[in-house]
């Protein structure tokens, strides 16, 4: 996936003439990396946020965790499921009230396509590590508003070579899908 971005990308006339740089969020790190390591002289720096870090046991119990609904009846009851705990989680934090419909939709994501691409990111994971060690380019590590990615944000910061930590704890995650030109505005003024 990551080499049919780029490729995609030097159609449009980007190449190491006239590198990019890339953003990745949170599975989509994985994305920027891969990119990063193919193509060092077209990918000119990578912006990330909620670097996905897991040991394997976790790793593991989230593979196990992902549905592939057999049946309707089967995706009715995932459904339930699914709503169920993302209720629990809003209760839990009473500023995520504003936003629950949001995160239940995003909850019920593996009713509404197939988890193949969770369980390739997942499996990712296991060699994530070896391949951040390998990134020559820039990587500017965004810390945003979310206690569940905090931690392993913070210790993917000491394996990349070249990082610098950009504290943007005043937006929430959802900031690139509900403030994205705020967002662009930003962090413009704070790579360039």
């Amino acid at each position: 996936l990551a080499g049919a971005m780029v490729e995609a990308l030097k159609t449009l006339g980007f190449g190491p003439q006239k590198p990019f740089d890339l953003l990745g969020n949170h599975t989509g790190t994985s994305l920027a990396i891969e990119a990063a390591l193919a193509e060092p002289k077209t990918v000119r720096q990578i912006v990330m946020t909620g670097v996905y870090m897991a040991p394997e046991s976790q790793i593991q119990g989230d593979i196990d965790a992902l549905s592939f609904p057999k049946s309707s009846a089967e995706a009715v009851e995932e459904m339930c499921r699914q709503t169920s705990a993302c209720t629990k989680r809003v209760k839990l934090d009473p500023k995520m009230d504003a936003i629950w419909g949001e995160l239940t939709i995003d909850s019920l994501r593996p009713l509404m396509r197939r988890e193949d691409t969770h369980l390739a990111a997942f499996n990712y994971h296991r060699v994530k590590k070896q391949r951040i060690v390998m990134v020559q380019q820039k990587v500017w590590m965004i810390a945003l508003d979310d206690p569940l990615l905090a931690e392993s944000t913070q210790q993917s910061l000491k394996m990349f070579k070249n990082v610098e930590y950009i504290d943007m704890t005043k937006y929430k995650l959802d900031v690139f899908r509900r403030n994205a030109l705020e967002m662009a505005v930003v962090l413009r003024a704070k790579l360039i």
